[in-house]
């Protein structure tokens, strides 16, 4: 099998495609998530920060593939061993 395969994103990012595919995990990262689930990725502090892209097409393969999932990324705030803020994803 090939380690590394460029192919054109009539491929790469057609939902249907990819949902074919065994073990597709999709991680889209996210702003926020309210508490009916929809989830925020374009819009911060009321500015936009991003576009939403290809993220509901991934979604969408990660929930279709056998095996695969759909993971949603969002940043975390804690403190780290010497107090200072320390910023990770959750």
């Amino acid at each position: 099998r090939d380690l590394v395969r460029l192919s054109d994103t009539r491929e790469t990012h057609d939902a249907c495609q990819m949902g074919r595919e065994e073990r597709f995990f999709a991680c889209n990262s996210a702003l926020e998530v309210d508490l009916f689930g929809q989830i925020n990725l374009e819009w911060q502090a009321g500015r936009p920060v991003s576009g939403v892209g290809g993220a509901p097409d991934f979604a969408a393969a990660g929930l279709a593939s056998p095996g695969g999932r759909s993971i949603t990324m969002l940043p975390a705030n804690g403190k780290g061993r010497d107090d200072r803020p320390d910023r990770r994803t959750a």
